[in-house]
């Protein structure tokens, strides 16, 4: 189980299921992201609310939710075993293990849509990165005061990597290149 919630799916059973047509995989990641990369014919639902009116549209007993690296996605398994909807009644709910990572990593077909220069995780390591940089430069030239920023950019990474919540994701989506929507 994934921290109690929804049973983790290897990424091979889910290839299995999808290809027999007994299961269907939803997406949670921003557009952006799926656009860059995805599971071929995965529904793209970032909207916890709209997951219910996609299992009406898309009638199964299984449903695979897929993130970058499961994070997300097992964030949004909680929201959906704390508020059940008479849509989701009855429907079998899994967390892909390790995403979208873990079906790369297993040899798995993808499908790009757009190619988007930097995929969105290296733009945030270069931006944070960059921004390490110039903290701790102008920390050590001209005020310690700099060295908050790199407190808070370590703050910002840890509490990523705790909850799976990007943050710093969310602002590099920002960036006029990244806006395609």
């Amino acid at each position: 189980m994934a921290a109690g919630l929804l049973p983790l799916l290897s990424p091979q059973q889910a290839k299995e299921w999808l290809d027999q047509h007994e299961a269907i995989i939803i997406d949670v990641r921003n557009l952006t992201s799926y656009k860059a990369l995805h599971i071929p014919n995965s529904l793209h639902v970032p909207d916890v609310t709209k997951i219910a009116q996609s299992v009406t549209e898309h009638p199964t007993e299984r449903v695979i939710l897929v993130c970058q690296n499961g994070g997300q996605a097992t964030q949004i398994s909680h929201m959906i075993l704390m508020q059940p909807t008479p849509e989701t009644e009855g429907i079998l709910f899994y967390v892909l293990d390790n995403g979208l990572n873990g079906w790369r990593n297993a040899g798995l077909p993808v499908v790009r849509d757009m190619d988007l220069g930097l995929p969105i995780d290296r733009q945030v390591q270069i931006t944070l990165g960059l921004a390490l940089l110039v903290s701790l430069i102008f920390g050590w030239l001209f005020s310690s005061l700099w060295f908050i920023f790199v407190f808070l950019i370590a703050l910002g990474l840890l509490l990523s990597g705790m909850t799976g919540w990007y943050g710093f994701q969310q602002l590099v989506l920002l960036f006029p290149w990244n806006r395609h929507e």
